[in-house]
């Protein structure tokens, strides 16, 4: 019996679905019969610890961390991505918009600064030295 998505299951030649279990937070599996549920990719977590397959079922699942925070991890443990907390806060002078959820912050634009958690860039308060083209 495969198992169904968002569940997988080590044993081989399973009889039933009771020997298939629901992918764990910061996991997901789209495919029916398979031995292992996928960490979620940089930039995303899964938050979700019920017992639904359906909430693990999917890389939809993995929600993308919000504007102005981003997630490194590669997908390579599953307990970096089981938290919108997993998800770091860009630094003063850095900054994410992307609505795909971000890996890294970026720097802002020559004479533009942010605040810490930024989504967006503005212009360098009168009397401030923001980033110059070094």
């Amino acid at each position: 019996i495969d198992c169904v998505a968002g569940k997988s299951s080590i044993a081989v030649g399973a009889s039933s679905e009771t020997t298939c279990s629901v992918c764990g937070a910061g996991t997901y599996q789209d495919s029916t019969g398979s031995i292992r549920c996928v960490v979620c990719p940089a930039g995303t977590y899964n938050a979700d610890r019920t017992i639904s397959a359906e909430a693990h079922n999917s890389l939809d699942d993995c929600k993308n961390c919000y504007p102005g925070t981003y997630l490194s991890d590669n997908g390579a443990d599953a307990a970096k991505h089981d938290e919108s907390a997993d998800c770091h806060d860009c630094l003063e002078g850095k900054f994410t918009n992307d609505e795909m959820g971000e890996n890294e912050c970026h720097d802002c634009p020559v004479g533009k600064t942010s605040a810490a958690r930024a989504s967006s860039c503005g212009l360098c308060p009168p009397g401030y030295q923001c980033r110059d083209d070094e």
